[in-house]
């Protein structure tokens, strides 16, 4: 009974026990089952436990056993992604420019069993230019679920984790297409409005 504060790579985090129970639990920004979870998938830290320190918050539902049972699995895709040099200042870039819906069904299919729209969704988020940390403050996930998904798609060879945003391809001028630009203005002049320069509703 008391007290554990786990001293972690990305803050401070504590859990309240009593007779070996854990009854409340914060770490970063979550707290309850979710935080438990968070501190299991610290690969490094300090703990200190204070005996017989109490709160009345009650914040964990579930047994530690079971939390530990969920934990294990979000450890290993940690270490894993750690050697590929993933944090949350991360580059994600897509390995395949052009993959069709069908092709990224089939690429995932042989990964971890997912929710194939959960999957979907996150890669739809990857654009080559943001961290980790832009996606999922685009697409906000707890981390039992967009850990996994990440692992998937790594392992499935559909993303690879950069320390670097990747090259924009620069856009060609209209006259390396072929194109004349004069037509095109003298086209677009019939457009705008002679007083405002601006372009017709119609």
């Amino acid at each position: 009974t008391g007290r554990m504060f786990i001293d972690g790579p990305q803050g401070g985090a504590e859990i309240f026990f009593e007779a070996g129970k854990p009854l409340h639990a914060n770490a970063l920004d979550s707290s309850g089952d979710m935080a438990i979870i968070e501190m299991m998938t610290w690969q490094a830290g300090r703990f200190e436990f204070f005996d017989n320190e109490r709160t009345t918050a009650r914040s964990v539902s579930q047994s530690l056993e079971v939390l530990v049972g969920q934990g294990a699995p979000l450890r290993e895709y940690v270490r894993e992604l750690n050697t590929h040099g993933l944090s949350m200042e991360s580059y994600l870039v897509r390995r395949l420019p052009n993959l069709t819906e069908a092709d990224f069904e089939r690429a995932v299919y042989n990964g971890i069993p997912l929710d194939m729209n959960m999957q979907k969704l996150m890669y739809q988020c990857i654009d080559n230019q943001s961290t980790v940390f832009d996606v999922l403050r685009r697409r906000p996930m707890a981390k039992t679920e967009w850990l996994p998904i990440l692992y998937n798609l790594v392992k499935c060879d559909l993303v690879v984790i950069s320390n670097k945003a990747a090259q924009v391809q620069k856009q060609l001028p209209l006259e390396a297409m072929g194109l004349d630009r004069a037509v095109i203005q003298s086209g677009m002049r019939g457009l705008l409005r002679p007083e405002t320069e601006l372009i017709n509703y119609p």
